[in-house]
């Protein structure tokens, strides 16, 4: 006799517009969507107009008696959390699981034990395994009753021009890993042959110009040399700048990039200048589509209802590569059989 498959059941956390739910749209994966947790209401905003009304949790820290009756009633199998990185990223604060940010990542944890999901899936910055935060989250994750792996998945490996490493956290509900056994990533291997270039509007009028005497001065030196990185990136020689300059541009703001290559992590924060744009920027649509995988759909839809460039870009910045958690989460369904 052959069972149906089940359609599962899925809350995502630290939800921003639910790219991870692109992702399975992506790979034509059956779904129930119980709910979505964003603190930040302009995102959730921007959340509405993408997937219409849903029910909305605010804060993962601090859920209600009444919403979590709800939650345990809904029989959630599924739960997917982006959680906030600034805590473990390189170019963050350094605080890890000590900071309000860090501490989120905690919280989902004990959420995900309080609801039993049969599978669970956190992603983060790299740093969250560094040797400085990952016995807390080793004790914690151990405490759960959960089996749990993790790789470092890069997006450059899947289709997409940015060099964009995060680490994915699959956590298995005991009972379920005993059936079915160890779990298995998607396979990294070929770095992609796509370049900023490849996803460049060439229409486009919301490019932002950098206006600033030392980045002109460098532009017209006549001394511009590419320098090709192992990860694929191309940018000029570095330009020093002094932190007096007034321009923040993220933790790489003294190189000047160029489209042939792939593009560096694009973060809330940041802005890569490219140097064969004339010292412009990519947009947001470039960021959100281009870089992050959304549907030009999607750009549109905010565009109309007067979702601004900026958040827009934050958005992106903030965002899970759509093809990579499309791929991860075609192996869930595979395994879970779904």
């Amino acid at each position: 006799m052959i069972l149906n498959k089940i359609v599962p059941n899925i809350l995502s956390v630290c939800s921003g517009v639910d790219m991870p739910e692109m992702g399975l749209n992506k790979e034509s994966l059956s779904y129930n969507k119980i709910g979505f947790c964003e603190i930040n209401n302009k995102v959730a905003d921007a959340h509405d107009i993408i997937w219409g009304k849903q029910w909305r949790l605010v804060d993962v820290t601090n859920i209600s008696k009444k919403d979590m009756k709800k939650l345990i009633k809904s029989k959630i199998n599924f739960i997917i959390c982006s959680c906030p990185c600034q805590s473990f990223s390189t170019a963050g604060n350094g605080l890890g699981f000590l900071s309000s940010k860090g501490n989120v990542s905690i919280e989902t944890m004990i959420l995900i034990s309080k609801l039993r999901p049969e599978i669970a899936v956190m992603e983060n910055v790299a740093g969250i395994m560094s040797p400085k935060n990952v016995v807390q989250l080793t004790q914690t994750l151990d405490s759960l009753g959960y089996e749990w792996c993790y790789d470092n998945l890069n997006a450059k490996y899947f289709d997409v021009p940015q060099n964009r490493e995060r680490c994915f956290i699959v956590l298995i509900r005991k009972d379920v890993y005993l059936k079915k056994g160890k779990f298995s990533f998607p396979v990294q291997t070929n770095i992609t042959n796509k370049t900023v270039n490849d996803i460049i509007d060439i229409n486009t009028s919301h490019r932002r110009s950098i206006c600033n005497t030392s980045y002109n001065a460098f532009l017209n030196s006549g001394q511009i040399q590419k320098t090709k990185t192992p990860s694929g990136i191309i940018y000029s020689n570095k330009l020093e700048l002094s932190s007096s300059n007034g321009i923040k541009m993220g933790h790489q703001r003294d190189r000047i990039f160029h489209t042939d290559g792939i593009s560096p992590t694009i973060t809330l924060a940041n802005e890569h200048i490219y140097y064969d744009l004339g010292l412009k920027c990519l947009t947001a649509k470039e960021r959100l589509c281009g870089l992050m995988g959304v549907p030009d759909k999607y750009y549109r839809d905010l565009k109309n209802n007067g979702v601004c460039e900026t958040t827009i870009s934050q958005i992106a910045g903030n965002g899970l590569v759509v093809d990579v958690f499309a791929a991860l989460a075609k192996n869930i369904y595979e395994y879970m059989n779904w």
